[in-house]
């Protein structure tokens, strides 16, 4: 019976390691495994081994740095456009469902492998071959996989005593189960807090006894035996973790994943690039970002994926894709007493800066605090409690100088200010309501303004204005930016906007007239306004002048009596002569 059995698996090829350098043998395993029969060993290499550039395609290898697989780039195809998959490796219909159905049985865990093949006992799914993969030894092929803790067996090998390594990473699956998908897991929203962490050396604020983020928390310091703590691992896998996360995958495997995948010569875009050149009209109005396009549904879709700084009705460069809904402002009309006429009230039904809000302050754990917007001027200056919305970048309060005069007319001279480094508009630019908004060097962009406004002392309003916005970028490392604000010297001027603008010399006059003259207590009527009823009220009280006067000269007549010398005498006038009332 035994020679039996190992006459029967040695004639099917059992035992045999080469089995892969016989394509003919490599056919029929896929097919007894599978149910497909790929007799064109192409079409077969293709699937098994593809690999396009450095993205794979085949269902048995991935990229250099081990973190795509092809099987799941595959399946992701299939199930997006299975008729394109058919066109793109050449199979018909029937043998991409049963390739399909091959790999996906093993990506849900539903095939499992027989470990008496390997010397052992029990079944091995794919869930617990990517766990031990991840912590531990291969348990299938023994060593270490290059996208693991144990960096191919060189964090074991003392080459890394130096970052904390003593010894091979052994983890058991919960171990590995709670680093990926626990509460703190890198493979969802705590990889943002993990690698926060590194950067800053501390915390976001955690609550110390869960040590999981929250508002109002407390920054701890961050070090191996605290990884070691939230995770439930030792100090030397913790160090391990540090490496892998932050060493390895963030500063070296993602950045050249994204930018082989999405980059400017994948894509033609320079989305993903590290080093990304725009016009100015590029960088204010509308860009490509192919990274954003995949994350948005399709990297592919011309209209996804588009990004600015400001906004207009359409994004620059696209094909007619819009920015979205107008923004709706509330504005106070002067009839209610608890604001003054102009002042913005709400945007978009809330009075905050859309990217200050209670959820703003919420996500970011109370490092992006709400900001209101609500009392800011919408041309008038009243000289109490002013505001100003510079752009939704900031909010800043006026100060009154010296006065000074616009086209003749005297004006009240106010100014505001935002010095460089002060102000950080990355979560403006991110806008995401998570840990990036906040996240050291993610976009080191810094605001900077100049404005100066000129206000009518009267009527309170804004005749004229002119002001001066920078747009800086962060140079230094992201440790450097965790660590403080910028100096002047760290930040590079990106571009610069100036704009300004007045009343001119006919509103002026108009102004003048209107607004100065009608304010004099005797004169106001001398500009004899032809506006509705300033018209007959300058006429009146002309009339009421005149007829004054008449009635003046009339009385001191009838005092003295009509004769010229009787009047001259009423005048206080004296004679030729010198002498009073003699010749």
């Amino acid at each position: 019976m035994y020679a039996l059995v190992a006459g029967e698996y040695a004639q099917n090829g059992g035992g045999d390691e080469n089995w892969d350098d016989d394509i003919n043998e490599v056919e029929n395993r896929f097919y007894e495994v599978s149910g497909a029969r790929l007799s064109n060993h192409s079409v077969l290499n293709d699937i098994l081994y593809g690999m396009d550039g450095g993205t794979p395609r085949g269902l048995l290898v991935s990229d250099s740095g081990g973190l795509m697989q092809g099987f799941a780039l595959f399946l992701l195809a299939a199930l997006e456009n299975p008729f394109a998959v058919m066109a793109d490796y050449h199979i018909g219909i029937t043998d991409l469902q049963k390739v399909g159905f091959y790999a996906g049985d093993w990506f849900l865990d539903e095939t499992t492998f027989p470990l008496i093949l390997t010397g052992g006992s029990g079944t091995l799914n794919a869930s617990g071959y990517q766990y031990a993969l991840f912590g531990s030894e291969n348990p299938l092929t023994g060593g270490y996989a290059e996208a693991s803790l144990n960096v191919g067996g060189v964090w074991g090998s003392g080459m890394f005593s130096a970052w904390g390594s003593t010894g091979d990473v052994d983890l058991n699956y919960d171990q590995t189960e709670n680093i990926l998908y626990g509460p703190m897991g890198i493979t969802g929203d705590g990889a943002a807090a993990f690698l926060y962490g590194e950067v800053t050396g501390h915390t976001l604020p955690v609550d110390p006894a869960t040590l999981t983020p929250m508002k109002g928390g407390t920054e701890l310091t961050w070090d191996d035996a605290l990884v070691a703590q939230i995770y439930g691992i030792d100090n030397g896998s913790a160090a391990a973790l540090r490496y892998f996360t932050y060493h390895l995958m963030f500063k070296v495997q993602i950045p050249g994943l994204l930018d082989g995948m999405f980059g400017e010569e994948a894509t033609g875009y320079p989305g993903a690039t590290k080093f990304v050149s725009h016009t100015v009209d590029e960088w204010l109005f509308g860009w490509r970002d192919p990274l954003m396009a995949q994350l948005g549904g399709n990297v592919n879709d011309e209209s996804l994926g588009w990004q600015s700084l400001e906004t207009n009705k359409t994004y620059f460069g696209s094909p007619g894709v819009s920015t979205g809904d107008g923004t709706t402002y509330t504005i106070c009309t002067g009839e209610n007493s608890s604001c003054d006429k102009g002042e913005t009230l709400l945007q978009d039904g809330s009075e905050y800066l859309f990217w200050r809000t209670p959820e703003m302050e919420e996500a970011t754990f109370g490092e992006l605090e709400t900001e209101s917007l609500a009392g800011t001027t919408g041309g008038f200056i009243t000289g109490d409690g002013d505001l100003l919305n510079l752009g939704d970048y900031a909010i800043s309060a006026p100060i009154r100088q010296s006065d000074g005069e616009h086209l003749g007319m005297p004006v009240e001279v106010w100014t505001a200010s935002v010095a460089p480094g002060e102000r950080s508009i990355q979560g403006k630019l991110t806008n995401q309501k998570s840990v990036t908004d906040i996240f050291p060097g993610a976009v080191p962009i810094y605001f900077s303004a100049e404005v100066e406004l000129k206000v009518q002392h009267t009527a309170r309003i804004i005749v004229a204005g002119e002001s001066t916005s920078h747009f800086y970028l962060d140079t230094r490392i992201m440790s450097a930016q965790a660590a403080g604000p910028p100096t002047e010297a760290d930040l590079q001027p990106i571009f610069m906007i100036i704009s300004g603008g007045g009343a001119d010399q006919d509103t002026v006059d108009a102004m003048q007239s209107g607004i100065i003259q009608n304010q004099n207590r005797f004169t106001y009527w001398t500009n004899f306004d032809t506006g509705g009823s300033a018209f007959f009220i300058d006429y009146v009280t002309a009339l009421i002048y005149l007829a004054g006067l008449g009635l003046l000269v009339v009385g001191i007549i009838g005092l003295v009596g009509a004769e010229p010398e009787g009047l001259a005498a009423a005048m206080g006038r004296e004679d030729e002569s010198g002498e009073d009332g003699e010749e």
